[in-house]
């Protein structure tokens, strides 16, 4: 949702006062739900009609007060665009009330025309999705949710789209060359954290994380790819994406070239939780191990007592020798006999 003004009237009926065509009817819907205001190569876009019958088609509209027109002033210093967006008629279509009315009127007026040219290209990615998928959500730059969790940035939008039943989702980024390749690794690295911690699988549950970056030309893009550590940050050219297909194999990633529809490999399982165990089984294992441990220490300490006896009878031994190897006077037996009880001494335990 683009405005708070339109937020209690999403749900109510267009009721025309004036015969619309149903993709008319789907501009008016675009920018009673989504868009505050769109371009003339976005409503030859939602009216997929040539440039002269779109021209047509908007000269009725803001004759008939449906459509509103305001120029803006582009990098051409001599030329204004226009921008199109709800009229008065418009406005009782979807049920406005004169108090909304005029606070609408008033945010379209006053809305920076420096900030006109990213938000429209945000809005083609937009209908691009709205055209070629079945967009189920689409959560905004400024919505409340981005505030209260842990990314830590506001992205261009979030969306959640379906091809053949199949569910997909992406972060859209796009990118007009006017900010540093450093202030993007920062917002790359927010993302991968936002990833890596669990905190997107929090949030969004099994919807797959992959963030579209919609930038100027493929020297940008080579920039950004020494920025980027991970492979689910996808880049392409915003020439690229407009005038292929949604699904073409053209986004660039750090390993190879895919499309939407790719699906990354299901994560491993967690192993299995061993099944809580017997208490009273348990308590006869710790039993049995008790008892074992008390039967070495056992064993142990009989094997010290005999080496201990085996080692003193040695050394009396030895003395009984030694005397008598003295008396026959022969100091080198006495010598061996010697550095034997030594050993014995040094390496039996007390």
């Amino acid at each position: 949702m683009r405005n708070s003004v339109f937020r209690r009237l999403v749900n109510m009926p267009i009721i025309p006062g004036t015969k619309l065509s149903a993709k008319e009817m789907r501009l008016i819907r675009v920018l009673r739900d989504e868009a505050l205001f769109v371009s003339g190569v976005q409503v030859e876009m939602l009216l997929e009609m040539n440039k002269r019958r779109t021209n047509e088609r908007l000269l009725k509209l803001v004759d008939g007060g449906i459509l509103r027109k305001r120029v803006r002033l582009d990098t051409y210093t001599s030329f204004r665009s226009p921008i199109y967006y709800l009229g008065v008629e418009g406005c009782k279509m979807i049920g406005m009330s004169k108090k909304d009315l005029v606070r609408y009127m008033t945010t379209i007026k006053n809305y920076s025309d420096r900030s006109i040219g990213h938000l429209l290209e945000v809005y083609d990615v937009f209908i691009k999705f709205t055209l070629e998928s079945k967009v189920t959500e689409w959560v905004w730059h400024e919505d409340d949710k981005w505030f209260s969790i842990e990314l830590g940035l506001y992205p261009d939008g979030f969306v959640k789209f379906e091809k053949d039943e199949k569910q997909y989702s992406a972060f859209v980024e796009v990118d007009r060359d006017t900010e540093g390749l450093r202030v993007l690794k920062e917002k790359f690295d927010k993302y991968r954290r936002f990833h890596e911690s669990g905190a997107f699988k929090k949030l969004f549950g099994e919807c797959i994380f992959r963030v579209l970056v919609i930038t100027t030309t493929e020297e940008r893009i080579a920039g950004m790819e020494q920025q980027n550590p991970a492979n689910d940050i996808w880049f392409a050219t915003k020439q690229d994406f407009m005038r292929n297909s949604l699904w073409t194999k053209h986004w660039f990633a750090k390993e190879d070239f895919y499309s939407l529809d790719f699906r990354p490999l299901p994560e491993a399982p967690e192993p299995p939780q061993p099944s809580p165990e017997d208490p009273e089984a348990e308590s006869l294992r710790e039993q049995e191990r008790l008892r074992w441990r008390r039967e070495e220490e056992d064993a142990k300490a009989l094997g010290h007592k005999i080496n201990n006896r085996l080692a003193w009878g040695s050394l009396y031994g030895f003395f009984g020798l030694w005397g008598f190897s003295v008396a026959m006077l022969r100091p080198v037996i006495s010598l061996i006999l010697l550095l034997v009880v030594l050993y014995v001494v040094i390496f039996s335990d007390p």
